[in-house]
Order: structure tokens, then sequence, then C-alpha cells
């Protein structure tokens, strides 16, 4: 599979970044996906978790469900590959009726989820 930097233009440097935990939040004009790293605590005895930003990326709603699509077609090709199922961080039977978000998008016009 090809890197970053086989996929760049030319003479341009594209940074890498490592994530493994992602906000989205949600408007009627645009999706902004932060990307974050969580580190285990830096102590033994500490409970709080070192999370460092890593990059932002703001997608229109067409290509933000393209993205969508991209990784669902990867996933699926990933999970036949490897004949693994791959976990779901959100739940199959979501709650009947309004959730938090979207409450928060009706009282503000934006809605905000995390993986």
């Amino acid at each position: 599979m090809p890197g970053p930097e086989e996929d760049a233009p030319t003479g341009v440097e594209v940074p890498v970044f490592y994530a493994n935990h992602v906000l989205a939040n949600v408007s009627t004009n645009d999706w902004t996906l932060v990307f974050h790293q969580v580190l285990p605590p830096r102590n033994p005895g500490d409970k709080e978790r070192l999370v460092r930003p890593q990059c932002v990326v703001y997608l229109s709603p067409i290509q933000a469900k393209a993205l969508r699509d991209l990784l669902d077609h990867q996933i699926k090709d990933y999970e036949e590959t490897h004949q693994v199922e791959l976990p779901s961080t959100f739940s199959e039977k979501r709650p009947k009726g309004r959730t938090i978000a979207k409450k928060a998008k009706k009282a503000n016009g934006r809605g905000r989820a995390s993986v």
C-alpha cells in the first residue's frame, strides 16, 4: 500500500500523523474531524491520560459521506482478507428519540460525536 509520501505531488512534503481517537463536530455547512493521540498516564498511580491533538481536517458534507463510504469499503476488504470482524465503537442499537447530539444540534445547529 502506498504511503502518504508516494501519493504526494513531487517536491511536496506531507506530514504524517498517528491518531487513536477522533472527535467529529458537525454543522450544516461542514464537518470538522479532530484527531488525537491518547497516551497512557505518565506515572503508574495517575488516572488521567495524556491527550495530544494531532491534526484537524475540515470536510464538506459531500466529502464526509465519500470518506465514510471509502472507509466502509476498506474495512470490509480488511475484515475479509484477514478473516476478522473489527469491533464497532458505536452501538448497533441506537436509542429511540432524540440523542444528546441531536438535542445539541437543534439548540445550536451543531452536533458532536467521538470515536
